[in-house]
Order: structure tokens, then sequence, then C-alpha cells
């Protein structure tokens, strides 16, 4: 039975040897995209793409100076390395019926269990990468990679790739782990970015100047830096004692979403 390799841990990178790979990807979206561009700079192969999205495909093979494909009968056996790279239920379709033996195969999913691509190969596993929409457009930045591997061989493979596309933040982790992982940035990223954005649409229609709370986002960003550094956050100084703020659910009246927010916080 195969046994996965490692739990959350940063490689030494002096140890992995950097070695030019023949890369499919199956899947032209934006995690397909960015990690293709960084597999061109630091030097792989791009022997195929497989999607659906033939038009999509076939941009990025034109960028990529190479050939596309939306049948499965005609994927590649030449790569060293394929990777899923898709939304979940894509994922579940590209794998069906797909079989690539003694291939290393990987997809990039947070959630989905790499146990899905035993049928396609023995060497599968994750290769889960944290990547946001402004990273996106700069061909220089580093990412933080989690991947996990089925055996050695995956292993080998997936670090070997990781160290040379991520700026060599990556990390050996297991599925339930990268779901955690994976939970924590969505609440820290996404949830305040939600929030932010409320916040602008409360300021706009109310007339409020934003430069007039920057004091508190200020306070919020600095938070950021604290629990990066590991020090135990502190309660935001902004909030008056004994305030009741029951006075000021009326004036969120017209912002249902607010309003259920701001009850939650002062519970």
């Amino acid at each position: 039975m195969a046994k996965f390799i490692g739990m959350t841990e940063k490689i030494n990178l002096q140890a992995t040897t950097k070695k030019n790979m023949n890369l499919v990807l199956l899947g032209c979206g934006r995690t397909a995209a960015l990690l293709g561009r960084r597999s061109k700079a630091a030097g792989h192969r791009i022997v195929q793409i497989y999607a659906t999205d033939t038009m999509t495909a076939s941009a990025l093979a034109y960028e990529w100076d190479t050939e596309s494909t939306n049948y499965k009968s005609l994927i590649s056996k030449d790569a060293d390395l394929y990777l899923v790279a898709a939304a979940d239920d894509q994922i579940r379709e590209m794998i069906q019926d797909l079989h690539l033996p003694g291939k290393v195969v990987a997809h990039t999913s947070p959630v989905l269990s790499a146990e899905i691509l035993k049928p396609v190969s023995e060497h599968y596993g994750v290769f889960y990468p944290i990547i946001n929409e402004e990273q996106e457009n700069h061909s220089e930045f580093s990412f933080c990679v989690f991947y996990q591997a089925a055996t050695e061989k995956a292993l080998k493979q997936l670090e070997q790739f990781a160290s040379s596309v991520s700026g060599n933040k990556m990390f050996k982790t297991d599925a339930d782990e990268r779901m955690k992982i994976f939970l924590a940035a969505l609440l820290g990223g996404e949830v305040p970015k939600y929030l932010l954005r409320k916040v602008q649409e409360f300021c706009e229609l109310e007339k409020i100047n934003p430069e007039h709370i920057l004091p508190s986002l200020k306070e919020t960003a600095d938070a950021y830096h604290q629990m990066i550094s590991g020090r135990k956050l502190k309660a935001m100084s902004l909030w008056p004692e004994g305030l009741d703020h029951q006075t000021l659910i009326p004036i969120l009246e017209n912002y249902p979403d607010l309003k259920k927010i701001y009850s939650c916080l002062m519970k």
C-alpha cells in the first residue's frame, strides 16, 4: 500500500538537484497558465496542453511554442510530470479513463484527495500552490507550494519541480493539513477583502471619506504583520470602552450583510 511521505516540512533546497523536465499540463485556467509560465521561465519544456477549451488551450500553446489537444487518447506519453491544474469538477472529468502507468501525476486542488489519481498512475500526488491575482501578472514573484506524494519517485519529481517554480517556498504536507492551510488562507485573505468591499460600498453610499478611517485600516494591516511574526494579536484599540453597540444597529438597516457581520462581532 502506498504511504504518503512527510508532514509539513520546509525542504533544504541545497540538496535538491535542478533538472529540466518535460511537462504536460491538463487544464488551461488561471493556475495552469501561471504554472506553465513559471515552468517555461525555469527552463522546463511544456510538451503539451490538454483541455476541452480549445481556444484558450491553443492560445497558451502558441505562447509556449507547444501543442494542444482536447482528446484524451492523444495525450503525450513522453512527459516526466503531468499536472492536472483545473477546477475540482474538471479534475474529476479529466482523469476519468486516463491511464499513465509509471508516470508522475499530480493535481493542484487544495481539497481533493490525492487518491483519486491512483487509477491513473501509481506515482501520484498533489501540487497545491497558493497564488493571488496580483501575482499572476508578475513574472518575478515567489509563492508557497504544498505537496504530497504516494511514492519516492513522485516525491523527488515534485520536489524538483517545486524548487524551480515556487521561489524556494515549498512544503511537504498531508491531505488534512493541506485543507486546513487552504481554509486558513481563505479566511485570512478572502474574508477581509469581502469586508473591505462592503465597507467601501458603505462609505460610498453614505458619502464618507475613506481617509477618515485610515487609522483603523492601518491597525488591521499591522495585525497581519504581528500574526506572521508570531506575536499575539491585541484587541482593536479603536473600540470605545462601554459602547452601547445597539445604538449603531439602526444605521445598518439598509446594509443587511454588514448588519449581520456587526451583530456577530458584538456577541
